[in-house]
């Protein structure tokens, strides 16, 4: 989903910014794919995303080569970023899809899936039931917000770079620089594959669970699809391969600093998601977006940032405040420390990302209720 900006920019772009972000292929060095291939087990490689940080995002992608054929969990932005996986993967295995999971409905993880269908006739694309419905009722509307933010932002960056000022008008250093640098690439590159974007919806939905039972060589597989809670939208998804003890999380879990949608995520009830979530027993997580995480240390540490935030949240309800005003006196600086450490860069998004959403989406749920009670 678009990325909330800095403040001064945010007023001009308002009705398209949310609390969140989307990269693409292509924003890297010229000629670089945009991502690395890590094998993970035997048949089973990830993805993972290269960008340096910034507003723009695309999705980690999992593959898993079975004996028969290939599940494929998140489809990237652009039918372009969709080609240039898929083109990886044939580097691996000439199996066929015949699974892509869409672990929830924003547009960097489903932008493809129109590419998987025409590539491979007969596949399944497998959604959560809600994030089907919410898909149908206003996947192109959002997808329009998306292209539009996009030429709004390939249009605003290069005024910034030239005047030496980010967003919110600050000065400049090396490394928001280069992190604008590469958002203006990956702005373009949306821009360029836009006329290609179209909304296709999952042909399979899963409200518990679905499970595929497969092999490679004597080795037998189980790859649960599960639908554990809410948390970053309504609709998540999270695959699970039981003997190798690897979660591909989707947006439910990210890395370093956290995705938060102020009007799409349900950040109290995320909390239970992530205990589900950990007492699978995963030792490998693929996140949505940031490195491959070879320990629960990261679910922990954004479960107690989430739990903090209900805790003060809650407080700030309590007192009166509005959702502005809890969002700038809640105090996460621990977590900001810990997640996003001395990068400027990184410490703008925890905001942006985590911290105002958060509480919105908090505010958001509690004023939801009242307006459902009788």
């Amino acid at each position: 989903m678009p990325a909330r900006l800095p403040t001064r920019t945010a007023s001009a772009l308002a009705p398209i910014l949310l609390a969140a972000a989307v990269r693409i292929a292509g924003a890297d060095a010229p000629g670089s794919a945009g991502f690395s291939v890590e094998t993970l087990a035997p048949g089973i490689h990830a993805l993972v995303r290269t960008k340096l940080p910034g507003f723009f995002l695309d999705s980690n992608v999992l593959f898993v080569v079975n004996d028969e054929d290939v599940v494929v969990v998140d489809a990237n932005l652009t039918p372009a970023s969709a080609e240039a996986s898929i083109a990886a993967l044939r580097q691996l295995t000439p199996k066929p899809v015949r699974y892509l999971v869409n672990t929830h409905r924003h547009h960097d993880h489903v932008g493809g899936n129109e590419v998987y269908r025409r590539e491979f006739p007969g596949v399944e694309i497998v959604g959560s039931a809600a994030m089907h419905d919410d898909l149908e009722a206003f996947g192109k509307s959002t997808l329009d917000g998306w292209k539009g933010w996009a030429a709004e932002m390939a249009a605003v960056i290069p005024k910034h770079l030239a005047n030496g000022t980010g967003l919110a008008g600050e000065p400049l250093s090396a490394e928001e620089r280069a992190s604008l640098e590469a958002d203006l690439a990956a702005a373009r590159a949306l821009v360029a594959d836009a006329p290609r974007m179209h909304v296709v919806a999952p042909t399979l939905t899963v409200t518990d669970r679905l499970t595929l039972r497969r092999s490679l060589g004597s080795t037998a597989r189980t790859i649960e699809i599960l639908a554990l809670g809410k948390g970053h939208t309504r609709g998540d998804l999270v695959v699970w391969l039981q003997e190798e003890r690897i979660a591909a999380t989707g947006d439910l879990l990210v890395a370093p600093v956290p995705l938060v949608g102020g009007d799409q995520s349900y950040v109290e009830e995320w909390l239970a998601t992530f205990d589900r979530l950990r007492t699978l027993g995963a030792t490998t997580y693929l996140p949505g977006h940031g490195a491959v995480q070879r320990s629960d240390g990261q679910l922990v540490l954004y479960r107690e940032f989430l739990g903090s935030v209900v805790e003060q949240t809650r407080a700030a309800m309590a007192r009166g405040l509005s959702a502005d005003e809890a969002a700038s006196t809640i105090d996460l600086a621990s977590f900001r420390d810990r997640m996003a450490g001395e990068s400027p860069v990184l410490r703008m998004l925890f905001a942006n990302w985590g911290r105002v959403p958060a509480v919105t989406a908090i505010y958001r749920q509690r004023d939801e209720a009242k307006s459902a009670a009788p």
